[in-house]
């Protein structure tokens, strides 16, 4: 039974559901009070809604915010290529080059000649980038016309240089910090087996470190992985592209050694670099992309033939 209450006008005792007085016929306003119309349970519903809304926007995460900030706010310039390419790029780049690898190896180790020379690891090395380099070429046919064209174009040249250098800058800095944070001041087993190349190959080195290798990289990482991630998460590609792409270049044998605290040091500074060479690419193009690549291996690689020479 629902509470009673005094009708306003006759002052008899009725039933707060009640819309109207039964023995007057007087309006009872608590009924209207108390009882919400359909109408106003869905405005009710809809502003909670709302509310919720908002909450989950505010809890967005800081990652997604800063990819959403207006540094990031610009017209993609990524290679227009079709999602079966990317994958098949990326695969290429990351599997093929292993398996490229390891026929070249199988094939030196039992040629008599080959296996003679002392830096046939370094030959395979030059082999394999210019294998994969040829295929992807061939893949990507008419869009590696296009991206030719882009260096017709001053622009092209100016902006490489520039993300160029801001990746060798940045590079420094972070890797700088961390350094002096961490007192470990050392190169990882990837600078290391590049700087043995080097000093052996120097002229080969410049010619496949500084070049043909940071160009098979871009259309790996960059047009094959990041490109085909970011078709369904911008944020997800930036993040996971960084990170595989600093992975590659992780010694994961120095796991249970000493060597693994230099691994985790040097880490970060790659991941940057796939950052800024994400960025430059989605943002200026692949031709970009790859001059700014190019600059950075290329001053690497000079830099250490010059140390070798002690010029």
């Amino acid at each position: 039974m629902s509470e009673k209450i005094k009708c306003e006008k006759c002052g008899l005792f009725i039933e707060r559901d009640m819309p109207y007085c039964p023995y007057c016929g007087y309006e009872n306003h608590s009924y209207s009070e108390t009882i919400e119309t359909p109408l106003e349970e869905e405005k009710k519903d809809l502003e909670v809604s709302k509310e919720e809304q908002v909450a989950e926007e505010k809890e967005e995460s800081s990652v997604k915010n800063f990819f959403n900030s207006s540094l990031f706010k610009f017209p993609s310039r990524e290679l227009n290529v079709n999602q079966p390419i990317k994958l098949t790029l990326f695969l290429l780049g990351f599997i093929g080059l292993n398996v490229i690898a390891t026929i070249f190896t199988y094939i030196a180790i039992t040629n008599p000649y080959f296996a003679s020379i002392p830096a046939y690891s370094a030959a395979v090395n030059f082999a394999c980038y210019l294998v994969l380099f040829g295929i992807m070429v061939m893949i990507l046919n008419v869009s590696t016309i296009d991206v030719l064209k882009d260096y017709k174009k001053i622009d092209t040249w100016a902006q490489g240089l520039k993300y160029g250098f801001i990746l060798i800058i940045a590079s420094i800095l972070l890797n700088t910090f961390l350094q002096t944070v961490t007192g470990i001041s050392s190169s990882n087993a990837n600078e290391n087996s590049v700087n043995s190349i080097v000093t052996l190959f120097p002229v080969l080195s410049v010619l496949i470190f500084g070049i043909v290798g940071p160009i098979c990289e871009e259309f790996t990482y960059r047009v094959g992985f990041f490109s085909f991630i970011r078709k369904f998460s911008r944020v997800a590609a930036y993040v996971i592209s960084a990170i595989f792409f600093g992975l590659i270049h992780f010694d994961f044998t120095s796991f249970g050694t000493d060597a693994i605290y230099v691994e985790l040091i040097n880490l970060p500074t790659y991941i940057l670099a796939g950052v800024i060479l994400c960025y430059a690419y989605e943002k200026k193009g692949l031709g970009v992309s790859i001059f700014a690549h190019c600059t950075n291996n290329l001053i690497s690689v000079l830099i250490t033939i010059c140390l070798i020479r002690g010029i």
